[in-house]
């Protein structure tokens, strides 16, 4: 029997901890809103299977922790792979949205599934930029419009990651560097609570990652191409600085 299929509180379920509103729904929500002292339904479950689920961070379901870009009285976004964002759509209090950003739509009506775009190698920098911009405009329009957001793509680790970093730039007023350092804490805020790892970490309690958990940012697939377009905006508006530039602060920060 999978942890799944498990009948609550059974010893084969085992709910990850009590900051579940994280993974499950915005701060402050409950299910069950008639009885916000209920137990939470359908949480998601710790999976701790030794080595068969490494790396998986498609099959399973994972949100990140909220992100608050600062606008809209801090209204939260929150990063997910395809399986997270289905599982928000279909048992997060609304109003909500979830903003799906790979090739396999989500046939649910709180779903916007109008800005795919591939996460692999070639990929034209222009369709990126204007990409970004569509996205950062509709991300804008959710967050007006509802309590939650939801940015996801297949795995929650490249386009998702990408077009709420330049959200965060563009309209939210963060820096490069600190924004994506929010994002990979509320990552791996996650990834601790659901024992998420990738392929070189272990379970085994002797191993030195035996404690140590991931959701990975921007690697592999397209990611040097969302990055690099992605830079190039925050130069452009004063909230990233250039390699030289860099160099030459750091030169001047010494004299």
């Amino acid at each position: 029997m999978s942890a799944a299929d498990a009948a609550p509180g059974s010893p084969d379920e085992q709910e990850f901890d009590e900051g579940w509103e994280f993974t499950r729904c915005p701060p402050g929500h409950v299910f069950d809103s008639s009885n916000p002292h209920a137990p939470p339904r359908r949480a998601l479950v710790v999976i701790d299977d030794g080595l068969r689920s490494h790396n998986d961070f498609i099959t399973r379901p994972i949100v990140s922790a909220p992100i608050h870009p600062g606008t809209f009285q801090g209204k939260p976004l929150f990063i997910a792979n395809l399986e997270g964002a289905k599982h928000a759509a279909q048992q997060w209090p609304q109003p909500g949205r979830v903003l799906n950003l790979c090739e396999t739509p989500l046939d649910l009506d709180c779903v916007d599934n109008r800005f795919p775009i591939p996460d692999r190698l070639p990929l034209d920098e222009a369709d990126v930029a204007g990409w970004y911009t569509d996205t950062a405009d509709r991300i804008h329009q959710m967050l007006d419009r509802n309590d939650w957001v939801v940015v996801n793509c297949k795995a929650g680790c490249n386009r998702s990651v990408a077009a709420v970093l330049h959200y965060l730039v563009t309209r939210g007023g963060a820096r490069y560097a600190p924004a994506l350092e929010r994002l990979k804490e509320a990552k791996l805020s996650s990834a601790r609570r659901l024992r998420f790892k990738n392929r070189y970490q272990s379970f085994d309690p002797a191993s030195r990652t035996a404690t140590k958990f991931s959701w990975p940012a921007l690697c592999g697939g397209a990611s040097t191409v969302f990055e690099s377009v992605l830079k190039q905006k925050a130069i452009e508006q004063g909230k990233h600085a250039a390699p030289g530039q860099q160099r030459g602060a750091k030169r001047a920060a010494g004299a």
